[in-house]
């Protein structure tokens, strides 16, 4: 079977878009407000049936219940007579997200022992139980879960059976970040890696999780809206092009455990799922616009961004959102320009009361320079030059996603989703010119083809009930992968002065077949839920040039991996959840990691992970704590004398993640905080005891908030302690054969501000903001590690910058 490709329609983006992209941009998302603007907004009114199933966007916090659910009948349009009384004492759940009446009823009234009933003039009428017989009762309410990553606000993570963190977009905005590296920071266990060869520019993504590898966050399965976004799940998992811009996104929802059975295949580091905004049932606009520049150190350049949106509905059945994200400017270096456009249209349709379809088309594009290492002496002298003019990132994404999902009844849900993406990354980087005059080009295309179907059953088996879900998952993916070399040009010059020679040429591919069963098991305050995940995986590498000379050398591996898993949550409290996992994660070989001239028999890296924690969420205080232990074993790194992969043996990660925050009552004033400690060394070997690069003993996040009328002011701090740069755990800055860089990485403490002002006290969502980041100019760096000899050098950290933003909702 060969891939669906979008490759024609990429193309013909590329050629049309090379001088008139941003002004379609423009035009389009100006016609498209319009175009919503003026739809008629009187409709005929919704059947009562539909009324109860149709989809529509809930804003209720956790408060009294005769207040919430006072509110949910005026939103919905439901008569309700209260005794006086009737809910005295009782405290309605949060209800945040678009979801239906029926499930906006369900989730508010969630542990209050009252149940509801709705009658055909839709008059709401409720009942509270005697508390003998609230568990039947709570058991004849259930709703169906289905996607574990759809609809997801502080309730579900609260009671979620394993370590999880949501940074929505309001946090994101008041941290002051400007990229996905900044925003990352805030979520405890990710560490983000400090701009490095290609690893800083907003183009790419490099985190780690628990002490895990971060380049180019491999070691994660990352979504956008449950598709997969690295641009080959299987044989190349990596986000050195990460298409998707910071500006269109409405959360960050990061699971780090308890969901392995789900989501594939390299879950080790967790799930991240990038959540873009729902399709609002008001038309709304917005525009958000912001620039920062660094000041008092640095290049004095400008970077800035925009992001713009139009949503609305366009009958009462369909909605239509159309968002765009980008960012243009130059960064605090020399040779940091950067020009990246995303754009996403949304759309969904109900079919009927029972019946939806959504999905999205979306177009990522980006160009940026990338300034590299310097050496030390360049360093002393000005830290913010760059000497390799010509390294630079070019890539772009067309893809597509399209599901449906049917509620085959109360107790079963149907649910299929299909995506298609075609990707193109292009690297040109020069070596360490301290050792040599050589430089390099990386194209690689990348086409996938994936359809997940899912079904879900409620089952009611004596005292507990049963919600199994059985799902599939097909992928197909496609690359062709080419290199270019310019050796022994003249010192400053231009690499394509010299003949360049094409040094190799691949095509390599992926067929994987995965399954799952799980089965949440509800037994009074107990949640158990059992599963077990199978891959069965096909990766090839044939590689036709190798070395400047044809090759014609294939070399194809198959694996299949039973992966069980067992999570378990006990709700102690509508307060408190405690809970405890374990989990099995299966990453295939990867493309490239085949071997170009011989059949190596590598295995698959597996890694078990076990979690134990607990959360607590009551009236102003909030807090979590998990202890983790990964055993990873198969751990694949590249050998230089043998020149392919080999298995290096195990390592172990643990750990502790700690957060709390609290609300001053009537005050203003909100503080929180939050404390990674991990250890991840290596376990058998000639490495046995030496600590794994990159990545830091020590985490924690510190913040404030004090808000007073229109104003709100904003202090957070971020701090990381060292870390080594190589498995060798060097200590002392060295540069080896004039090329490779390692040493021991600083300790570091950013402090950043913001203060913001409401233009209008009825709407929150207008407001001007300042800023100011890394607000004491601490000096930190990083190093290009023992691996990487292009773009090789020391790379400066961020000085105090200050940002400007203007944020419009119309």
């Amino acid at each position: 079977m060969s891939v669906p490709k979008l490759t024609h329609l990429n193309v013909a983006i590329r050629q049309s878009n090379q001088n008139q992209y941003n002004k379609y941009i423009a035009a389009g998302l100006l016609t498209t407000a319009l175009t919503i603007s003026l739809i008629p907004s009187a409709y005929a009114q919704q059947s009562s049936s539909s009324q109860l199933t149709q989809s529509q966007y809930f804003d209720i916090p956790a408060q009294a219940l005769s207040r919430s659910i006072t509110d949910l009948a005026e939103h919905t349009g439901l008569h309700i007579i209260l005794t006086p009384g009737q809910l005295d004492g009782l405290q309605g759940q949060a209800v945040k997200g678009n979801m239906s009446t029926k499930q906006a009823l369900d989730t508010l009234l969630k542990h209050t022992n009252v149940v509801y009933q709705i009658d055909s003039d839709n008059l709401l009428s409720l009942e509270v139980i005697k508390a003998n017989n609230a568990q039947s009762v709570e058991l004849d309410q259930l709703s169906i879960t289905g996607d574990w990553l759809s609809n997801v606000d502080q309730g579900t993570v609260h009671t979620f059976p394993g370590a999880r963190n949501r940074l929505t977009q309001e946090e994101i905005e008041k941290s002051g970040a400007s990229s996905l590296s900044e925003a990352f920071r805030k979520i405890p266990g990710v560490q983000v890696r400090v701009p490095a060869e290609s690893y800083g520019g907003n183009h790419a993504l490099s985190i780690g999780v628990r002490g895990l590898q971060s380049r180019f966050s491999e070691k994660s399965t990352i979504l956008l809206d449950g598709m997969p976004l690295s641009f080959a799940p299987y044989g190349q998992p990596h986000l050195s092009i990460a298409p998707t811009a910071l500006g269109n996104l409405a959360s960050i929802d990061v699971v780090k455990g308890g969901s392995s059975v789900r989501y594939g295949p390299q879950n080790v580091g967790g799930i991240i799922n990038f959540v873009t905004p729902k399709i609002t049932e008001e038309t709304t606009s917005r525009l958000r616009l912001k620039s920062e520049t660094a000041i008092d150190a640095g290049e004095q350049n400008f970077l800035g961004q925009v992001s713009a949106s139009a949503s609305g509905k366009l009958n009462e059945d369909t909605g239509l959102a159309v968002f765009y994200s980008g960012s243009h400017g130059e960064g605090y270096r020399e040779n940091s320009d950067e020009d990246i456009d995303d754009l996403l249209v949304k759309g969904e349709v109900w079919l009927s009361d029972t019946e939806s379809l959504d999905g999205h088309l979306r177009y990522y594009k980006g160009k940026t320079k990338i300034p590299g290492g310097l050496n030390p002496q360049e360093y002393a002298s000005d830290p913010w030059q760059s000497r390799y003019d010509y390294n630079h990132f070019k890539g772009d994404r067309t893809e597509g996603r399209i599901r449906y999902i049917n509620d085959l009844s109360d107790a079963q849900q149907f649910e299929i989703q299909a995506y298609a993406a075609n990707t193109f990354r292009g690297y040109g980087l020069q070596f360490n010119p301290d050792s040599r005059q050589r430089y390099d080009e990386w194209d690689r295309e990348y086409n996938v083809f994936g359809i997940e179907p899912r079904f879900s059953q409620l089952l009611y088996i004596g005292d507990t009930d049963h919600e199994v879900s059985v799902g599939y998952r097909f992928i197909k993916e496609e690359a062709d992968i080419e290199r270019y070399r310019w050796n022994n040009f003249a010192a400053g010059a231009a690499p394509r002065s010299v003949t360049g020679v094409l040094r190799s040429v691949d095509s390599a591919g992926t067929t994987a077949h995965a399954a799952f069963i799980d089965d949440k098991i509800s037994m009074g305050d107990w949640r158990i839920t059992p599963g077990v995940r199978f891959e069965d995986v096909t990766v090839f590498r044939h590689s036709k040039v190798r070395k400047n000379n044809e090759n014609d050398f294939r070399n194809e591996r198959h694996y299949n991996e039973v992966l069980p898993s067992l999570s378990v949550a006990y709700l102690m409290s509508p307060a408190t959840t405690l809970f405890s996992n374990y989990s099995t994660s299966f990453g295939t070989l990867q493309h490239l990691q085949l071997s170009d001239t011989e059949r190596n028999t590598l295995k698959p890296e597996i890694a078990k992970t076990i979690e134990v924690g607990g959360r607590y969420n009551k009236d102003n205080l909030s807090a979590e704590m998990t202890l983790f232990n990964i055993n990873f074993d198969n751990q694949l790194q590249y050998d230089d004398g043998l020149e392919y992969h080999v298995n290096k043996g195990e390592t172990q990660h643990y750990g502790v993640e700690l957060g709390a925050s609290y609300a001053f009552p009537n005050t203003g004033v909100s503080v929180y905080g939050n404390l990674a400690y991990t250890q991840a060394e290596f376990r058998d070997g000639d490495l046995k005891g030496k600590e794994l690069p990159y990545y830091s003993n020590v985490v924690t996040n510190l913040g404030m908030e004090y808000q007073t009328g229109r104003w709100t002011w904003n202090l957070d701090n971020y701090s990381q302690t060292s870390q080594y740069a190589d498995n060798e755990n060097t200590d002392d800055l060295t540069v080896n054969s004039n090329t490779y860089y390692t040493g021991k990485l600083p300790s570091f403490s950013l402090w950043n501000t913001r203060i913001s002002y409401q233009f209008n006290p009825s709407n929150q969502d207008n407001i001007i903001a300042f800023g100011v980041k890394n607000l004491f100019n601490e000096d930190y760096y990083s190093l290009s590690g023992p691996d990487q000899p292009y773009g090789a050098g020391i790379s400066k950290g961020a000085p105090t910058t200050a940002y400007v933003e203007l944020d419009m909702k119309f």
